[in-house]
């Protein structure tokens, strides 16, 4: 649990430097939200709202269409998409525990659904993201890992970084229920208070306000999520930051007596710059004096430089001085790096500043220890001079105005030619106002006058070929067609040239796919990880699903964890390039031409219940195997002369049963 910790006095500073982060990154932001030209823009367009005045005409949303045709596609990489790997060959096991962990987060966290939904925020507005968060009350107090699915209107990131690793800050807002709030930071509850309490939360023009359009509003008046009373916004500022500090004398004495008894076991312990290294050469010289003095069974203080020279000659007690005075060698080097000892302020040098208005609730290091922001970016289309992305919707919007203003005119011509006007001679007595549409109209008029309808105008073709072009243009800009849709082309009747169709659109939204395969979810499972060796404290029993739909249950002991040293890799997309009914057909091909054994087949395709198959294989594999020894057993039998074998088998007889076979082998 996250309790204040920092000084009174030092609030005013250190809530002036969060405003200028936060002002910095707003301006830069400002300009990718716009909504008449940005994500808001984007979003409203995406969920139907597509005209810009208070009338609601009708809309065909080839946006919605296209974005729910790629987010299936895209998310279509199977359970296991990571593969943690040990850094020292004989840790394996225990990296396959913390793999299986993570697996269990994945799971528990109902992973499938955020990552559709980050998916679909990015497809939409170019960038989604995720946040990896702690809560120590889960799991009846244990605790656990969360994942939170953080829409762009609660995030700000430095406008100097393209990729997120490479920010020096990061500024999340959340809004939070003020009990659950006073129930995470109880030291600060009397100055938490709800936003309507606070003095600037109505005069910030962030993508928090409450009285913004944001996704589910129906109109521009209707309600937005975070309305409620009850609700305060907490901010939580992530921030590289480089200060150091003295290291204590306690720290570099406990240092010197873990180093000591290495020295003792014949190792040279590691160095790092981050060492008081006087302090560390002073001690060892110490040590190296005493133990000379052991060795020679005098004083400490009559013993000389010369003493120490001619220990190091002696090939039985000099191999501890040499590597006593290697070690002095490392920190006189590490010393003119870091002459004054000092140590960073914030380990990793990464600051959590958490706040709330004018109230800070905590500032001070990072509860996590792998120095990343903890945030996950999932993007649509990367571009390399922005932490933004583009979106889909971006390029869409074009065509699909084009096509709302083409088919509103057809459907108003539609509607003015199917009411066509009446043309009647003054004196035929009839009134105007009886003349309708309705089915069965009877009118009457006076002999020798006219009364009839005008000749229907016919709607200029040309709409429809205008709409049709414009859907095309969607469909070619996002690569998402009627194939790969489910629905037959209607230009196209071939299926090796529908086939083709299918190809061509997985071969434009695979490099998405690769963005989420090989960079966002290798990311948010290395947050995971980390958090799981830092924050798991207790033994945990996991059941997850392996790589085959089989349930495991794993032991997760954090002893065994904490020090492992592992590194994530992403496993190779389930797609490759070819939807699952082209690598059954392929597989299938091979399988026919004995190119490979059932086994290959059953493995490489997605079957449902393959792990129940491949079961089914393996005892199969081993009753054959059976018989087959036994079979040998018998040969081996007859060619002795052993009444007990079994007689000789015609050439076109049967085979010895099973029950025969082992009833052979009981004798």
């Amino acid at each position: 649990m996250i309790e204040k910790n920092t000084q009174e006095s030092g609030d005013k500073a250190v809530l002036k430097k969060c405003d200028q982060i936060k002002e910095t990154a707003k301006a830069y932001r400002d300009q990718f939200e716009s909504a008449k030209d940005g994500w808001e823009q984007y979003e409203k367009f995406y969920y139907g709202d597509q005209w810009q005045f208070s009338e609601k005409r009708p809309v065909k949303n080839w946006c919605f269409t296209i974005i729910e045709g790629e987010v299936p596609v895209i998310t279509d990489i199977g359970k296991s998409f990571v593969d943690l790997v040990p850094l020292e060959q004989q840790h394996e096991a225990e990296a396959k525990v913390l793999e299986a962990s993570v697996q269990s987060v994945f799971e528990t966290q109902k992973l499938i659904l955020k990552v559709s939904q980050s998916i679909r925020s990015a497809l939409v507005t170019g960038t989604a993201w995720q946040y990896v968060d702690y809560d120590p009350d889960l799991d009846q107090g244990d605790g656990n890992v969360v994942i939170k699915c953080l829409p762009w209107r609660h995030v700000w990131i430095d406008p100097t970084a393209t990729e997120i690793d490479e920010a020096d800050y990061a500024i999340i807002e959340i809004p939070t229920s003020v009990d659950e709030l006073k129930r995470r930071f109880p030291k600060s509850a009397n100055d938490i208070k709800p936003n309507k309490e606070q003095e600037t939360f109505n005069k910030r023009a962030s993508g928090t306000d409450s009285d913004r359009w944001s996704p589910g509003m129906v109109t521009e008046q209707s309600v937005g999520r975070f309305k409620a009373d009850d609700l305060a916004t907490v901010e939580e500022y992530w921030i590289k930051d480089y200060t150091m500090e003295p290291i204590p004398e306690d720290v570099t004495a406990l240092e010197l007596e873990e180093e000591a008894k290495a020295f003792l076991s014949g190792k040279n312990p590691d160095v790092n710059k981050y060492m008081n290294h006087k302090g560390h050469m002073l001690g060892h010289a110490n040590q190296v004096r005493e133990l000379a003095a052991e060795l020679l069974q005098l004083p400490v203080e009559v013993i000389t430089e010369q003493d120490i020279a001619e220990l190091e000659t002696n090939p039985k007690v000099g191999v501890g001085l040499k590597i006593v005075k290697d070690h002095l060698r490392m920190h006189k080097i590490l010393d003119e790096q870091n002459p004054k000892g000092t140590r960073p302020k914030y380990p990793e040098n990464l600051r959590l500043i958490i706040k709330i208005d004018k109230t800070i609730l905590y500032d001070g290091q990072s509860p996590e220890r792998d120095g990343k922001i903890p945030l996950v970016p999932f993007y649509a289309y990367k571009t390399e001079d922005s932490i933004y992305g583009l979106g889909e919707v971006k390029n869409l919007i074009s065509a699909q105005k084009s096509f709302n203003e083409m088919d509103w005119a057809e459907l108003q011509g539609l509607r003015l030619n199917g009411n066509s006007g009446w043309v009647i001679d003054k004196e035929s007595g009839i009134d105007s106002d009886t003349l309708t549409n309705e089915p069965g109209i009877i009118i009457t008029k006076k002999q020798g006058t006219e009364a009839r309808r005008l000749e229907p105008g016919v709607v200029s073709p040309q709409l429809a070929t205008r709409k049709f072009a414009d859907q095309q243009a969607m469909e070619q800009i996002s690569g998402i067609n009627e194939a790969s849709q489910g629905r037959k082309p209607s230009s196209v009747t071939a299926a090796a040239a529908i086939q083709a169709l299918q190809g061509a659109t997985r071969s434009r939204i695979n490099q998405k796919q690769r963005y989420l395969s090989e960079y966002s979810l290798p990311r948010l499972a290395s947050l995971v990880a980390s958090r799981i060796v830092n924050r798991w404290s207790v033994e945990k029993k996991l059941r997850v699903y392996d790589k085959d739909g089989e349930l495991q249950y794993i032991e997760y002991n954090p002893d065994e964890i904490y020090k492992l040293k592992y590194d994530i890799r992403p496993l190779a997309s389930t797609n490759s390039g070819l939807a699952k009914e082209e690598v059954f057909s392929v597989m299938s091909q091979l399988l026919q031409g004995n190119a490979i054994d059932p086994r290959t087949f059953v493995e490489l395709t997605d079957l449902p219940y393959r792990s129940a198959v491949l079961k089914r294989m393996d005892e199969n594999d081993e009753k054959n195997a059976m018989i087959e020894q036994l079979v040998a057993e018998n040969a081996q039998l007859k060619e002795q002369g052993n009444p007990q074998s079994l007689q000789d088998i015609p050439a076109d007889g049967e085979p010895p049963t099973e029950a025969e076979l082992i009833q052979l082998q009981n004798g």
